[in-house]
């Protein structure tokens, strides 16, 4: 059940896309420490300080980061059409970026394929791989960037199927990612030069960071966290309030993560509470809960926060953060787990950021071939809306509603009260 979901469909189904995506903007507050972070990430990832001053210009404006992509090339239709519709809506309200605080422990085999470029032919999908089939297991957090050869051949794939725009658009941002030593950093500096390949977002800057690196930076750098996750009580309260809680860990110790993902081999490990200590599973690595150990393996991404730890982190600073179907649900029971863990150790409940907005897991636009109809991926976006299409297309964006964009993802997803109802549905932009 999506109680959340429901809500939203039924009170504000019928607001446009536009006009919802609008209505998030300067709906919370940003700290100086979330600033602080986002300008140091986007400093080391791509050496710019008028790319820095924007993207921190937005947080202060905008308070708001969509949380619900998946770390990754540019590429599944229910992520990247929202940035694009919160990408015109940034741009009416004088805003030039998009940030978007992803996930990265997601292991490459992922169904949103983080391993590589999907777009759709007369054939159906076409999947063009950055890594081989012999790499899925290993997560986008622990990866090394691709090779050259894989890239080229990426470039060989694009070039034979779509038009020349699409081949030459992902040359440069591979070109410019070039230097990048792991995953994380390719696709973030891949994603803000393809995504200024699009019509009209030349001057939009989308700035994709995983929320597992933002969150790590806060540990890093927030004396405020710092006193309140290595406080004497905090590992119990927290054991206690997070247990069971989506993204964080279960009872017996079978799923999810205690704290942090522990990485091993290009691969996310699950981490456990052994008294004062944290471990994996064969006990081959064993720490003390410490902040002189934490914080360096931290930085140097052997451990990276558990989604439920760090949206904690992140909320707890005041930024909204919008996610898809689920995490408009799961979200308010983090901060709510957040702040018990709080009372219990003494330390003050924050003003946690808006839970309940949707970022993503909505489309709006589809791709025919023959018979069939695919939801459209960012490259069959780059390859149709061209200059014929464009007006078009954007001239819809301020008629489709937001019934129609969720109902994109889950098609005329009627709300009744034994559950949800699924029949089919014609997306508003067909191309």
């Amino acid at each position: 059940t999506r109680p959340t979901l429901k809500q939203l469909y039924t009170k504000q189904g019928d607001t446009s896309l536009l006009d919802y995506a609008h209505s998030v903007l300067k709906q919370g507050r940003v700290s100086s420490v979330l600033a602080s972070v986002l300008r140091t990430e986007i400093m080391r990832i791509y050496h710019d300080e008028t790319l820095a001053d924007r993207a921190v210009q937005y947080l202060h404006g905008a308070q708001y980061v969509s949380s619900v992509d998946h770390h990754g090339v540019l590429s599944h239709p229910a992520f990247i059409q929202a940035h694009i519709a919160q990408a015109v809506a940034n741009k009416k309200n004088g805003y030039d970026s998009v940030l978007v605080f992803s996930s990265a422990s997601i292991s490459l085999d992922n169904h949103t394929f983080p391993r590589g470029v999907s777009f759709h032919d007369d054939d159906g999908e076409v999947k063009l791989p950055l890594f081989s089939s012999r790499e899925k297991q290993g997560s986008v957090c622990g990866m090394r960037a691709p090779e050259p050869r894989a890239l080229q051949k990426v470039l060989e794939g694009l070039a034979w199927k779509l038009p020349a725009q699409c081949a030459a658009a992902y040359a440069r941002a591979f070109d410019d990612a070039r230097h990048t030593k792991n995953l994380s950093d390719f696709c973030t500096r891949v994603n803000e030069t393809v995504f200024r390949a699009f019509p009209r977002m030349q001057d939009t800057s989308l700035i994709m960071i995983p929320h597992e690196q933002i969150s790590a930076g806060i540990i890093a750098t927030s004396l405020e966290i710092q006193s309140y996750i290595f406080n004497e009580g905090f590992l119990d309260a927290y054991d206690m309030s997070f247990r069971n809680v989506t993204g964080a860990h279960n009872d017996d110790g079978t799923h999810g993560t205690f704290l942090f993902w522990y990485i091993e081999d290009t691969k996310r490990m699950r981490v456990y509470r052994d008294g004062t200590f944290l471990r994996n599973e064969s006990g081959m690595f064993r720490i003390a809960y410490e902040q002189t150990t934490i914080v360096p393996l931290l930085d140097s991404g052997i451990l990276i926060p558990c989604l439920a730890f760090s949206y904690a982190l992140i909320g707890a600073e005041g930024v909204t953060l919008g996610g898809g179907f689920n995490q408009i649900d799961y979200l308010d029971t983090i901060y709510s787990a957040d702040g018990k863990t709080r009372d219990a150790v003494g330390v003050a409940r924050p003003l946690y950021g808006t839970a309940d907005h949707m970022g993503g897991d909505m489309m709006y636009a589809s791709v025919q071939k023959d018979d069939a109809r695919f939801p459209a991926t960012f490259l069959d976006l780059l390859a149709h809306v061209d200059a014929s299409e464009e007006t078009a297309f954007f001239d819809t964006l301020d008629t489709v509603t937001l019934r129609d964009a969720i109902d994109g993802v889950i098609p005329d997803a009627y709300f009744t009260d034994t559950g949800i109802h699924i029949d089919t549905y014609d997306t508003p932009i067909i191309l």
